[in-house]
This record gives structure tokens, C-alpha cells and sequence, in this order.
């Protein structure tokens, strides 16, 4: 019988007389049963600790673009050695998908012959998987009760969040996940599949590769997907990307944003992410970089998808206005005592707008970071506060004006009091230049946080908005005195990188403006070392073939901020304050002289202790040093990610 007329299986066990694991039976040729036994070797035991208890597992592989599913299910054998027991088919691509392989190859085994040998399995014998069995399996990823919408993932999907998540961020890696407490990864992976076959995977069915139980994440020839209770302790490094599916979603990070938006979808209606991959155009067969690009656009325009798709309970610790800012958590206790932030002044009366059409008598007053009204903050009309014209305290001497400051308008009519100027000439923009100016005279912790909720939302609403993030951090250092004045020692790092990543969106890297605007900031000498790390990962991520030309304008302006040495620093002489004796010049020169003669005699090149970069205006070797130092930490950023 052909392959493409039944399914072949085979049988790996412990043999009576060898008494080693291996092929115990099988229905293909002799001639295919070594090929297939050195391929499957590997993967059909589960390494457990002594005593430990034995469970049924799934696992599906594709070889040399063929589909093979394993059931591993251990016998009753006291003898922990005998009691290894797999199970493998192969031959039929449409039963071997992986929702086929996860609803109903489990139950394949007894069909199988007791003979050496034997036919392949006719699919017609074979349970199939119907919409009853295929319903029953969300149902367990959902929690749902019949008549009841559920409001979150059973416990058996524990960690489904943080998975999709990190799918969402690199399409292409491994994963070897670490399964949370009471999580059934079965469960967990076909609720995957039920989040994501739309968006990831969908040009070949080689992706969805996957093991629900594996001892350790080592070893070669692993699927895409493995399931660990534990991480070995090995000085070898995993070729997967360990996924702890114990943590929570990081509010802000917009892959785990999307992550939340697809999961309260799934919970409202099993068929509300398929409704959301069609409004946000993904095509059936694309790569899934595209897909996921294509998906966190839609999410940053519609901050909840479609309105039938939206759940009746928004959770508490977010609050978005109409225009789709995030805003602070209403605070009903304390809402007769939060007001405007005291360093900013209110604005002028205005002369055209009477101040009772502000705010209409019915509107929601609801108070968010700065003491306005929700509507009202993050328009681009005219704003119930203004930031503060004073320049901070701490901020650098340099002679020119701050890059956000809010001059006076030149007319009322023409301009609206209060308004910042925005650098790059729209409107739309006028969000985020208060949001800059608020966080640069926050006066407490709580204070900051507050703003910093509501960078993500403002800064991919739209790439300008980004553009004056990263100008402000270019010109205000990072605003790393701010956070490390304001912030515990440990969250000073995560805020950094988390501000950088609003900024410097994956979609704004190719553009000139932002590729260049990262490597400057890369090069300066006050840039912390975790942003300078972030900016890494997006341009090796985003951008890998200019990641040279990157580093040559960060090494560039790591040499303009430095400067040359100056009289009075230390390792520097002071300046002379009168001319010294002749004697006291005569020897310089004359070293000089003999110099210029010799090399113009000889052709020798200018000794190396008087190499001067004439075009940084750095002495010494410090430019290449600072090279090979951003060389060395992209590599290893680079294996990371790997």
C-alpha cells in the first residue's frame, strides 16, 4: 500500500532480548524502518526523574517536509524502562496537522495491530476531528460553561498570554516553554493555535512543530515549540527562546498589548479573532513579520478592535479617552483634592473662547494625570492646562532654548495660548509635547508613572508623536537624571528601556531620520547602557544589514561629544598662564624639527604616540577602542536573540 493511502505507523519500546529501547514493529518496508528508526530515536522517550509519575504526550515533527506525529504513552509496567511506550504515524498529511494531531492522535493506538508487521491504517477506521471535538478543546482553553461567557482563560492555559506575546515578537524563534502551575500544555497549545494559525505559520505547514512534553530544550532536532516543567542546569546553551509562562503582560509593550486584545477577543467569542485578522487585512498565505506588522497597526488605530468584540468589563488599571490615550486610573476617593500638577500654571483667559464652552456642563470629569478632564487632554484643540515656561532646575547651560519650551503665541486668534511649538510642523504632535514637558517637571515617583502610562498610546498613535520623543531624549539625555532621582535603583533600567522602545518604534527604524537619530544617541557619552543596549536589538532586529553604517555614526558621535581634553581636567596639564624661557620651547622644537627632516628624509609615517584624529578631534586610540566595544556587545546581542 502506497503512503497516500493509509497511515503508517510504528511501535518504539523496550525489546524483550537486547533489552534496549528501539523499533519493536512497524508497517513499512525494511528498507525505510533504519532511516525512520535513527530519525525518531531521540524523541520518543521523556527522561524523567526516578519515581516520577509517567503521562501521555503529543508531539509533531516535520522531516524533510513530511509530517509525522508522536503519542508517547507509557504502559503500566512497573519497570520504569518497559514502561516506555511510542507511538508514530505517518503518510497521511491531512490527518497530521496540528490540530488533528493535538484532537485525536492520541486515540490512534488501538488500532494498531499486535503482529511484527502489519498494513498502513486505513483513514476511514481512524477518528477524525470534528467542529464537536474541536469545540470541546477551546471550551477548555476558554473555561467557557454552556450559557456563560467566560471573563478569563481556564487555569489549564495558564501562561496562553505570555506566549502569544512572545510570538508576536519573534515570529521565526524557538520556544521552549517553562509550563505554569496547574497548566496543561496541550490546552495551552491549542489555545495558541486557535489565537495565532491566522497570523503566524500560515506559509507552510513545517511551523507548527511542537512537543507538550520534553525533558530538557538541549538537544538537536527539537520542534519549534517544547514544553518543560523545568530548565536543565546545563552550561550549554538552548537554541529556543526560554518563555517563562509564570510572568504576567508588561503594560506598555506592545506585542503583549496585542497579545491582551486578541485573548479578551477569544474569551468574548471564539470567532472574534478570525473577525479581527479580517479588519486588520491579513492575508491567508504571508509571512508572519508582515502578518504581525499588519496586526499591530490595526491595534494602534483601534485600540479595541472591532466594537462587537470589545468585553462589557474594561479592566481597572487602564482607561482610554476617546481619542485612544491611555489615561491614569479614575480615582473617585480622592477626586475633590487632585487637581492641575502645581508647576503648571494655568494660561491666559481667553479673549475668543469663552471659558464655559471648555467644558460642557454633562461631560465626563473623570481626572486623569493632570487634572483635565479625559476628553480634553490629549486633543489637538485648545488645552485646560499648560506646561511650564520656567526651565528646570537641572537642566544644561548651553545657551539655547529648550527644545519643547512654550513660547508666548503671537496672536490669539492664530495660535492658541498655550500651545508648544512643534518641531516638525503638525498639529497631531501637540500630544506628545505636553506629555515631554509634564514628565521633565514631574516632582515625584507616583507623579512619573503617571505620565509614563501614558507614553505607549500616545507615542504609536502616530510616527511624529515618536519623533518628538526621540528628539527630547536626544536633547535631554534620555531624561535618565529625572528617573534615577524619581525612581527605585531597579526600575530606572526597565523605564529606559521601555521609554526607548516607545520612541524608536520596529516601524520607524528603516526611516533615515530615526536609524540616524539612534545611533546618535548611541553615541553619546551620557547615554545609559540600557538604552544603548535596546537600540541594539531594533537595529539588529529591524535593520541587520546596516548595522555597520550604524555603528559608524555612533562611534562618530561618541567622538563629537567627547572632545578633545581640556586644560584643567584631570590626566591634563593646566594652562600655561605666561610664556615660559626660550630654553624651556627650544627642545620641543627642535624634536619637531628633527622630526619633519627625518620623515621627510626616510618617508616614515607620523609615530604612533602623536597619531591625532584631526576629524573628531580625538587624541589617541579611543575611537577604535569605542568600535570594538559596540562591535563586541551587538554580537552579543545578536546570539541572544538567536
Amino acid at each position: 500500500m502506497s503512503a497516500g493511502e493509509g497511515l503508517d505507523w510504528l511501535v518504539f519500546g523496550w525489546e524483550q532480548q537486547d533489552g534496549g529501547l528501539g523499533l519493536l514493529r512497524s508497517s513499512l518496508p525494511a528498507e525505510e524502518r533504519e532511516f525512520w528508526d535513527r530519525q525518531l530515536f531521540t524523541l520518543v522517550e521523556v527522561q524523567r526523574d526516578a519515581g516520577a509519575a509517567s503521562s501521555p504526550s503529543l508531539c509533531r515533527l516535520v522531516i524533510d517536509g513530511e509530517p509525522v506525529a508522536l503519542h508517547r504513552h507509557p504502559t503500566s509496567d512497573p519497570d520504569p524502562r518497559r514502561r516506555i511506550r511510542t507511538y508514530a504515524y505517518k503518510g497521511v498529511p491531512s490527518l497530521l496537522g496540528p490540530r488533528e494531531v493535538l484532537g485525536v492522535a492520541d486515540s490512534w493506538h488501538t488500532r494498531l495491530p499486535d503482529a511484527a508487521e502489519g498494513p498502513p491504517l486505513s483513514p476511514a477506521a481512524l477518528l477524525t476531528l470534528t467542529p464537536a471535538i474541536q469545540g470541546a478543546l477551546t471550551d477548555r482553553v476558554r473555561g467557557a460553561e454552556p450559557g456563560v461567557t467566560p471573563s478569563a482563560l481556564s487555569p489549564l492555559a495558564a501562561g496562553l498570554p505570555r506566549l502569544v506575546a512572545e510570538v508576536l515578537r519573534d515570529p521565526e524563534a524557538m520556544f521552549s516553554c517553562r509550563l505554569a502551575a496547574g497548566a496543561d500544555a496541550k490546552v495551552v497549545m491549542w489555545g495558541l493555535l486557535d489565537l495565532l494559525d491566522r497570523v503566524v505559520g500560515t506559509t507552510g505547514a513545517g511551523y507548527w512543530a511542537f512537543s507538550t512534553e520534553q525533558s530538557d530544550d538541549l538537544a538537536a532536532g527539537l520542534p519549534r515549540f517544547v514544553f518543560l516543567a523545568e530548565w536543565p542546569y546545563s552550561a550549554k546553551q538552548s537554541r529556543h527562546t526560554r518563555v517563562d509562562l509564570e510572568q504576567e503582560l508588561r503594560p506598555g509593550d506592545p506585542h503583549d498589548e496585542v497579545a491582551a486584545r486578541l485573548v479578551e477577543a477569544y474569551l468574548g467569542d471564539p470567532a472574534g479573532v478570525a473577525e479581527l485578522c479580517r479588519a486588520a487585512g491579513l492575508r491567508e498565505q504571508a509571512p508572519g513579520g508582515r502578518q504581525v506588522a499588519a496586526l499591530l497597526r490595526y491595534f494602534r488605530r483601534h485600540p479595541y478592535g472591532l466594537s462587537a468584540t470589545r468585553p462589557e468589563h474594561e479592566p481597572e488599571q487602564q482607561h482610554w479617552d476617546d481619542e485612544g490615550d491611555l489615561l491614569a486610573p479614575r480615582d473617585d476617593e480622592h477626586l475633590d483634592v487632585l487637581g492641575p500638577v502645581p508647576s503648571m500654571a494655568p494660561g491666559p483667559d481667553p479673549v475668543t473662547e469663552p471659558a464655559g464652552q471648555d467644558v460642557p456642563p454633562d461631560a465626563d470629569r473623570s481626572v486623569d494625570t493632570t487634572g483635565a478632564t479625559k476628553a480634553y487632554l490629549f486633543r489637538t484643540g485648545r488645552p485646560l492646562v499648560r506646561p511650564p515656561r520656567s526651565r528646570r532646575p537641572y537642566a544644561r547651560d548651553d545657551g539655547e532654548p529648550d527644545l519643547l519650551e512654550s513660547p508666548e503665541p503671537a496672536a490669539p486668534p492664530a495660535v492658541r495660548h498655550g500651545a508648544a511649538p512643534d518641531p516638525l510642523g503638525a498639529d497631531r504632535t501637540y500630544a506628545m509635547t505636553v506629555l515631554v514637558n509634564a514628565l521633565r517637571f514631574a516632582s515625584d515617583g507616583d507623579e512619573l508613572r503617571s505620565y509614563l502610562r501614558a507614553f505607549p498610546v500616545s507615542a504609536r498613535a502616530d510616527p511624529e508623536n515618536r519623533a518628538v520623543l526621540r528628539a527630547a531624549m536626544e536633547k535631554y539625555g534620555c531624561f535618565t537624571e529625572l528617573f534615577t532621582r524619581l525612581l527605585p535603583e531597579q526600575d530606572v533600567e526597565h523605564t529606559l528601556k521601555h521609554v526607548t522602545m516607545c520612541a524608536f518604534h520596529d516601524a520607524d527604524m528603516a526611516a533615515t531620520d530615526a536609524f540616524a537619530c539612534s545611533a546618535r544617541l548611541a553615541g553619546r557619552q551620557d547615554t545609559p547602557s540600557a538604552v544603548v543596549t535596546r537600540l541594539m536589538e531594533l537595529v539588529s532586529y529591524t535593520e541587520p544589514d546596516r548595522t555597520r553604517e550604524w555603528m559608524d555614526i555612533a562611534a562618530g558621535e561618541h567622538a563629537r561629544s567627547s572632545g578633545p581634553p581640556q586644560h584643567g581636567t584631570p590626566g591634563f596639564p593646566p594652562a600655561p598662564q605666561q610664556r615660559p624661557d626660550d630654553r624651556q620651547v627650544a627642545v620641543p622644537l627642535r624634536k619637531e624639527s628633527r622630526w619633519r627632516l627625518r620623515r621627510s628624509s626616510t618617508g616614515r609615517k607620523r609615530p604612533p604616540q602623536a597619531y591625532s584624529n584631526r576629524a573628531s578631534g580625538v587624541e589617541g586610540p579611543w575611537v577604535p577602542v569605542f568600535i570594538v566595544v559596540v562591535l563586541l556587545a551587538l554580537l552579543v546581542v545578536v546570539i541572544l536573540t538567536r
